[in-house]
């Protein structure tokens, strides 16, 4: 992103200290949190439960939307991030409609943390088209950049860098391929659709991942899902129809 940005959009990348200072300490915030506190959330919580948690991302957008972005969300984008919500928690269940409710509280604090850098990503990302300031794609860059020091404090504290030798072709491709495809090339695209949408639009459009893993993973494993996770997906699809109808005029309805 870095060399494309300075080919194309090179005066955008020089940035005043005061702006660099926030961007700096965004990115503990922004990537650094959200990347650490999933995959340590997933350490502590089972994978559903992990995932309720992370998706109640759209509700905090919705929410803070007004005070970060200046546009209030109108009904139907409060009442998606409802759906979203319970769509979610029902493309989590087993068959008998229950779910695994092993509680780690470490889990919890670290998924917190991923909402919230996940949540501050998209407002703040959304702000840059609506008050001004640093684009959203220059801050993307900065504060991924920028992260590569919080998450390098974390390893040295925490961790050790002696792992990395472990690391060969295969793992290597592994790190590589959602480097690309999930990070680079799905912010891009985020941050592309937040110049046209609301935080909190853009926000219940991302719930689409849950449809669309419990898909591909029915596919690859020939796995069915269940009653539960089928209607969690048709609960999330309805949030986004619904959301998408109540702008179908180009201006979200209340």
């Amino acid at each position: 992103l870095g060399p494309w940005l300075r080919l194309h959009r090179p005066a955008e990348l020089r940035l005043s200290r005061r702006d660099l200072r926030r961007i700096f300490l965004f990115s503990f915030l922004g990537p650094s949190c959200l990347y650490l506190g999933f995959m340590l959330s997933v350490v502590y919580l089972n994978a559903a439960t992990a995932l309720v948690l992370h998706y109640t991302f759209p509700i905090v957008i919705a929410l803070c939307s007004s005070a970060v972005t200046g546009e209030r969300p109108g009904r139907a984008e409060l009442a998606g991030a409802c759906l979203v919500s319970l769509g979610v928690g029902l493309s989590v269940l087993r068959a008998d409609w229950t779910l695994d409710t092993a509680v780690d509280i470490r889990g919890i604090l670290w998924g917190v943390l991923a909402v919230a850098g996940l949540a501050g990503q998209t407002l703040l990302g959304r702000a840059s088209v609506t008050r001004g300031g640093v684009s959203s794609f220059v801050m993307f860059f900065y504060s991924h950049v920028f992260g590569i020091f919080w998450i390098s404090l974390y390893k040295c504290a925490f961790t050790g860098w002696e792992d990395l030798s472990r690391v060969g072709l295969y793992a290597g491709t592994l790190i590589l391929v959602p480097a690309l495809l999930g990070c680079l090339l799905g912010y891009v695209l985020y941050y592309k659709a937040l110049e046209s949408i609301s935080a909190s639009a853009a926000g219940l459009m991302a719930s689409v991942e849950i449809p669309g893993a419990v898909v591909m993973t029915s596919v690859l494993t020939h796995n069915w899902p269940n009653v539960p996770q089928a209607c969690g997906c048709v609960l999330i699809f309805c949030a986004i129809a619904l959301v998408s109808l109540s702008r179908r005029d180009g201006k979200p309805r209340r």
